[in-house]
């Protein structure tokens, strides 16, 4: 159980560190996104290039289930191998209180 506690305790302090870089990452956009907005609402007589429109479609549409996807998959690959402890220990605590 000491393991198990120590392996759940540096995954939260690896999760603190993640969730900041995500959260970092998420501010940049949105203060990038801002910026775009008053571009667009400044020069609103421009017509979108196709390279414009792409971008745009990347940013808004693509980009934030890029970002969800891949935070989501790191965080299964970090907590699978606790999982997998945490199930191990289930099973030793049923099996010694049940006989």
């Amino acid at each position: 159980m000491h393991s198990l506690h120590q392996e759940i305790g540096s995954l939260e302090i690896g999760f603190q560190a993640f969730n900041r870089t995500i959260l970092l990452v998420v501010t940049l956009l949105f203060f990038i996104s801002i910026a775009y907005f008053a571009y667009c609402t400044i020069w609103q007589d421009e017509r979108a290039t196709p390279y414009q429109t792409l971008f745009i479609m990347f940013y808004y549409l693509l980009l934030p289930i890029i970002i969800f996807c891949a935070a989501s998959g790191l965080i299964a690959v970090r907590c699978s191998g606790s999982a997998k402890e945490i199930k191990s220990a289930e099973d030793r605590y049923l099996k010694k209180a049940l006989g």
